[in-house]
């Protein structure tokens, strides 16, 4: 694991899948504990691949997070 990433100021945006049994929600929330501020966006039906599954809730997160 990198060191420092208790001190990453901004809020990481985490995005997991419902479909995911390899590194979903669980996984995401593991490694979500090594920020300060830290947020899970979950993609319904969608696995491993979710960009390419469901692409406009993907981007619809991402922009919503980048505030665009």
């Amino acid at each position: 694991m990198s060191s420092g990433l208790e001190n990453y100021p901004d809020t990481a945006l985490f995005l997991a899948s419902t479909c995911n049994t390899l590194i979903g929600i669980e996984y995401q929330e593991k490694l979500m504990k090594y920020y300060p501020h830290a947020r899970l966006a979950v993609i319904d039906d969608a696995g491993h691949n979710m960009i390419a599954e469901q692409p406009l809730a993907c981007l619809a997160v991402i922009r919503e997070y980048l505030g665009n």
